[in-house]
């Protein structure tokens, strides 16, 4: 609500007669509480990342409905001595004029210098728009002190059993390691993991045409719902009063998903009948329109749940990351040994996925079996190895269940993420080298 509702009496009459001891401040004054609340909000979350060694920041620019532009940026961090994870608002301010890479990149640079956080940057999460990959793989200064830092870090790591164990891998897995040492990811941009599979399944909906006529319809269907009061009465009569169906964000695919669960699961016959009463037969679902809808909802049911899991913000995701996306490519090839509508998606979808997860599919596939080298585009950073293996949930599960190849190729895989892991305890400061190499020890043995 506007500041200004406390200057309209009928307001200031109705918190009178809800408590008459309540006296209700000026807009000024409310005005000036709000400044000094955000002061201390801003002076507690600048004392947290002085705690924190470490942070990684998420960046995102969306319009409201008015087009006006917004940018914010947000800070993720674990303080010093305490194991849980937290976030900070750091800046949401308009954004207006051309969004550029250079013009976003000068100001997520004046919000972190507003919190001196530059040195401790590991990470920034953005979309996989051109400006963003601009304004944070070229634009993102990394001063020399960064370097001078990592060197020091390496020269006070403890010794541990064997610390020269991974210069005996075979020449093509020292060669992918060597490249992991040499990258470092001090200020490393990552792709939003919803944002890219929000684009997947957006490729296997938009370029098929198997099912095209029967989302057509359950769209038709939906629309009419929200907007003809004689066929809401109508429908909620036969339904209930509690019953719906949502309509569908372009920018939200899980939210076309709902939608045709929600129409799949209504009785067709029912529902048929009060198309027809209202005049409304061009938009009755055939049998072979709803087995396609009920075969798409299987399809990207998994879908759904990798989204809701990366969507938390009060626990680390990016350890889902590489086991979920295996994990639908072996749902998808599963499912096209049996699918009977919609074979064209599930290929779009097995298409799109691997294009647009290319590294990590890269990072899973054993040394002697890739075809090309690995790089840091398309989530092929080593990070989402390195958080899968140290997940207790997922270690390396994925590596025997969603990987293709011989248990020797297996193997040869295996032996180069532990050349990853060895390379982070490197990196590690002393007290957490001793820690991690314990914890792998322990790991690899269970």
């Amino acid at each position: 609500m506007p500041l200004s509702i406390v200057e309209i009496k009928y307001f200031r009459h109705f918190l009178s007669v809800v408590d008459s001891r309540y006296t209700l401040p000026a807009r000024a004054t409310v005005a000036s509480q709000l400044e000094k609340k955000v002061t201390l909000v801003k002076e507690k979350l600048k004392q947290d990342l002085v705690e924190t060694n470490t942070v990684n920041t998420t960046v995102d620019i969306w319009s409201d409905r008015k087009m006006r532009g917004y940018m914010a940026t947000t800070v993720h961090y674990v303080k010093r001595g305490e194991c849980a994870l937290k976030s900070g608002l750091l800046m949401i301010e308009r954004f207006t004029g051309s969004h550029t890479g250079e013009r976003i990149a000068a100001a997520f640079d004046a919000a972190i210098d507003g919190y001196d956080i530059r040195h401790k940057i590991d990470h920034i999460v953005t979309d996989n728009a051109a400006n963003m990959r601009k304004a944070f793989t070229t634009c993102f200064p990394i001063t020399g002190d960064d370097h001078v830092r990592d060197d020091d870090d390496s020269e006070g790591t403890v010794e541990v059993d064997d610390p020269e164990s991974w210069e005996a891998l075979p020449a093509n897995e020292l060669i992918s390691v060597v490249s992991v040492m040499e990258a470092g990811s001090r200020g490393e941009r990552l792709s939003c993991f919803c944002h890219s599979l929000h684009l997947t399944v957006s490729d296997g909906l938009k370029d098929t045409k198997c099912v095209s006529s029967a989302i057509a319809k359950a769209c038709k269907l939906a629309s009419l719902l929200h907007q003809s009061q004689i066929f809401r009465d109508e429908f909620e009569n036969e339904f209930g009063k509690n019953s719906g169906i949502p309509t569908a964000v372009c920018t939200r695919w899980n939210s076309t998903l709902r939608q045709l669960r929600a129409i799949v699961s209504l009785d067709q016959k029912k529902l048929t009948s009060v198309l027809e009463t209202r005049g409304h037969k061009n938009i009755i679902l055939t049998a072979r329109e709803h087995g396609q809808l009920s075969e798409l909802c299987d399809i990207l049911d998994p879908f759904l749940e990798a989204t809701n899991i990366a969507q938390g913000d009060k626990c680390v995701s990016i350890s889902s990351v590489l086991p979920a996306v295996l994990s639908l490519h072996s749902h998808l090839q599963d499912f096209i040994r049996r699918v009977k509508y919609c074979k064209p998606v599930v290929e779009v979808l097995s298409a799109s996925l691997k294009k647009r997860f290319a590294g990590l599919f890269i990072r899973a596939t054993p040394p002697n079996l890739r075809l090309t080298h690995v790089t840091d585009d398309k989530f092929g950073s080593d990070i989402y190895v390195i958080a899968a293996v140290l997940d207790p949930s997922f270690r390396m599960h994925w590596l025997d269940v969603d990987v293709t190849g011989s248990s020797t190729d297996k193997e040869h895989l295996r032996r180069e993420v532990t050349g990853y892991l060895l390379f982070f305890t490197a990196k590690a400061d002393a007290v957490a080298s001793v820690k991690l190499v314990l914890f792998v020890s322990v790991f690899f043995r269970t």
